[in-house]
């Protein structure tokens, strides 16, 4: 019996923006693509081998079912070789394929005629497939009365049910519960192991890890990556984590600041250095001492608000809360611009992104909210990932007193 296997070379996928060029698939021209012209896959070429099952990461819009679609001849490359050996069964949405009029039984039947099998194919393992999809006396009820995941596990008992020889699965492993899920997974595995190639689509890196044997990782129609699933999968979470992370900055800093118009304190200048420092900076390392500087505008006369001060790390994490009474500092009430110095001695604060939230309260309303991004580094962080805090070591806040601000030019009236 002749193995499964893919080969594929120079595969390139092109959506032209010119509606006649999409359906005319015509072969790559690069001298006359314009720039509304997509590549959706460009120039992959790999071998799948028998007894693999290969999971294929990315985020939306990475190509990744475009890929699977032309593998399973459902589209049609617009440049490149793909040939494959062996029966290709593939699912894009498990249970799309059901006939709700018809019992979960017929369905089976049906499904294996399509498949190429005759009745007495079927009848030899549709016990096999009625017991692995858990669904008892329900078998023989219409499908239109089953739950998504009874259509779910009947599709997926179907699939594996025949042991295809190539079988292309795109986001269809949510079949059931955990226990459910480690059936799947191990079918998968016997169905591999007997020679056969899975290709698997996911969002979910565990599944990834569990299921399979080898992992490409796609990135805008190219692949980044083509190792084993804790190598790739681990690079790619690194990657979005990262990227994610600068984006949440971005975003955060286009609104630093907010002062209502019926406040009577106002945030006008906030200064983070290192402590001894005259100048802002943004990054910092662990163990540093930082000041904040505020400088705050305010009616001259004594009115009660709320000065609150968080540094919280870039997913919400508070690391920080501190609260300072501004009605009951020394001075403040008889002047129009005042400064408040905090301190953290020997921050303690790990490698991340973190940001310091200013908010003044008044009358039970925020009038004023001020934040500030700021990075930590660390470079002598062990593998395994680093704790929140570094130790031995406390936080200290310190609250310096009030300054006239008109002697150091921070405020102008």
């Amino acid at each position: 019996m002749t193995q499964p296997i893919i080969k594929v070379n120079n595969l390139s996928k092109v959506f032209y923006s010119n509606f006649t060029d999409n359906l005319r698939e015509a072969h790559l021209d690069k001298k006359r693509l314009s720039k509304e012209d997509k590549f959706v896959l460009d120039d992959l070429s790999f071998v799948f081998n028998f007894g693999e099952t290969i999971g294929i990461i990315g985020r939306n819009g990475a190509g990744k079912s475009t890929l699977l679609s032309i593998l399973a001849g459902v589209s049609k490359q617009t440049s490149g070789e793909v040939n494959i050996t062996g029966k290709v069964t593939a699912v894009m949405t498990l249970g799309l394929g059901l006939r709700e009029d018809l019992t979960g039984r017929e369905n089976i039947y049906l499904d294996g005629e399509i498949q190429g099998k005759t009745r007495l194919d079927i009848n030899k393992i549709i016990d096999e497939i009625i017991e692995f999809a858990e669904l008892d006396e329900f078998i023989d009820k219409p499908i239109k009365t089953y739950s998504t995941g009874m259509k779910s596990r009947l599709s997926f008992s179907m699939l594996v049910g025949i042991e295809p020889e190539i079988l292309i699965i795109d986001e269809a492993l949510s079949a059931g519960d955990v226990f459910f899920a480690q059936k799947a997974s191990q079918k998968i595995k016997d169905i591999c192991k007997k020679g056969k190639i899975v290709i698997i689509v996911s969002h979910s890196m565990e599944t990834i890890k569990a299921m399979c044997n080898r992992c490409i990782w796609l990135e805008n129609g190219v692949i980044l990556m083509d190792d084993t699933p804790e190598i790739v999968t681990y690079s790619y979470l690194e990657k979005i984590k990262s990227e994610d992370q600068v984006l949440a900055v971005k975003n955060y800093q286009k609104n630093t600041s907010l002062i209502l118009d019926e406040a009577k304190f106002k945030i006008v200048d906030v200064v983070l250095g290192k402590l001894g420092s005259d100048y802002q900076q943004n990054v910092f390392f662990t163990k540093d001492s930082l000041a904040l500087i505020i400088g705050i505008k305010k009616e001259p006369r004594i009115l009660p608000a709320i000065l609150n001060f968080t540094i919280e790390r870039i997913d919400g994490l508070v690391v920080c809360l501190e609260q300072f009474d501004l009605s009951k500092q020394n001075d403040i009430g008889v002047l129009s611009s005042f400064s408040l110095e905090l301190y953290l001695e020997h921050l303690v604060i790990n490698k991340g992104y973190y940001q310091i939230k200013l908010e003044i309260i008044e009358k039970g309303k925020i009038t004023n909210q001020f934040i500030r991004f700021f990075e930590i580094k660390n470079y002598n962080i062990s593998k395994g990932g680093a704790s929140l805090l570094q130790y031995p070591a406390e936080i200290i806040t310190t609250n310096k007193g009030v300054l006239c601000l008109d002697s150091l030019d921070l405020i102008t009236e």
